[in-house]
């Protein structure tokens, strides 16, 4: 469903990092989707990744792609979020990205992946104070 992480995709979350600039604390990743154990399947959980999200405290969501937004949010909540839109909901600023795929795509064009800092360094500026 979410997809299995590779060399891209660390490569991806690595110059997201970089690029950003966070302190170290600030930030970590929490998946929408974990292995069944039947299965070893993806299979999403939305209350647990929303639980660990309410005891991370986390202000800011960021979400990469409709299949980990649909995952994590209801579709009745989910209905009219698009990549690089912002939603309050639960007591946490969702802020939507495309899928990694497409992101990895989107950082292999120079004009493309300034634009794609700005948006997040926009939409996360608001987090940066402890």
């Amino acid at each position: 469903m979410c997809g299995t992480p590779g060399p891209e995709r660390r490569e991806l979350v690595r110059r997201l990092l970089k690029e950003l600039d966070r302190q170290k604390g600030t930030h970590c990743f929490w998946p929408a989707a974990l292995p069944a154990k039947e299965t070893g399947e993806l299979e999403a959980n939305a209350p647990l990744f929303w639980a660990g999200a309410r005891l991370l405290k986390s202000r800011a969501v960021v979400i990469m792609g409709s299949d980990a937004l649909h995952a994590a949010v209801p579709r009745k909540e989910a209905q009219n979020l698009r990549p690089h839109m912002q939603k309050r909901l639960w007591g946490h600023t969702i802020i939507v990205l495309h899928s990694p795929d497409a992101l990895i795509k989107t950082l292999a064009g120079e004009i493309q992946a300034k634009a794609l800092y700005a948006f997040l360094r926009a939409a996360l500026e608001p987090f940066s104070a402890l």
